[in-house]
């Protein structure tokens, strides 16, 4: 009786939930963004673009929750339009043979972005075919452009990572390299608002993945996002668009 009652004690100090409960993720910092001194106006209308991570929108849907869950913020709307396959290429018409949106120029028109978060690249890397670095630096350009001259702030992501096992050496995180280094100088050269994610998720990989593993600490995948990834990705997130409209009211 006395091996039971301790074997079931140690079950309890082990177990940091219920049985069958799984610890809920650290809750998103979107401090940034909310609360008396934020920049965002009341009338803002954030807009997402981008791929299949977009498309299942985790991030977007913590910053969202957090903006409703404060009432001077609660009338900002929050969209997003994310295609599965997506390439910068794709983005004009909006299909992919996996998805179709719509059109890039339509999504500006219809509905009408304040801010706009370009977070593309991973598939111009990891598709075949995918995207030149020619044709990905003029299309970012030209879509960057475009939400500009609509009168968007842009936020542009570099995009964050091909496998969760970085070794700088292998070819295809060289190639991703390059990408996040396209986006880095587009977003530069257009004064746009950075959102370094790959660089964020290269920091915490290195430090956290010690087994090397491809996937389970910031996607499920390697690819797309954990609870844990987007919640990254909604506080990196949260900092550039604060960034973007602080920038926006001194022009």
């Amino acid at each position: 009786m006395l091996r039971c009652w301790i074997l079931l004690i140690c079950l309890l100090v082990t177990t940091p939930f219920a049985a069958g409960q799984e610890t809920p993720p650290r809750p998103a910092n979107l401090e940034p963004l909310l609360g008396v001194d934020s920049p965002l106006q009341p009338t803002e209308r954030i807009v997402f673009v981008g791929d299949s991570i977009t498309m299942q929108g985790g991030f977007v849907e913590l910053i969202s929750q957090g903006l409703q869950s404060n009432q001077a913020q609660q009338s900002i709307r929050v969209t997003r339009h994310g295609l599965n396959g997506g390439r910068v290429p794709d983005m004009s018409a909006g299909k992919t043979p996996w998805g179709e949106i719509k059109p890039y120029a339509e999504i500006l028109a219809t509905d009408n972005p304040s801010i706009l978060v370009l977070y593309l690249g991973i598939n111009d890397v990891m598709h075949s075919p995918g995207t030149s670095p020619e044709d990905f630096e003029s299309g970012l350009s030209d879509m960057l452009k475009a939400a500009q001259a609509a009168g968007a702030a842009v936020v542009l992501a570099t995009p964050a990572v091909n496998g969760e096992n970085i070794d700088p050496e292998a070819e295809d995180q060289k190639k991703l390299a390059s990408y996040a280094e396209i986006t880095r100088q587009v977003a530069e050269q257009h004064g746009a608002t950075l959102c370094d994610l790959r660089q964020a998720f290269v920091d915490y990989l290195q430090q956290h993945n010690i087994a090397q593993a491809r996937s389970g600490l910031l996607t499920y995948d390697g690819v797309h996002m954990s609870a844990e990834g987007n919640r990254l990705i909604a506080e990196l997130m949260a900092a550039a668009l604060a960034k973007a409209a602080q920038a926006r009211q001194a022009k």
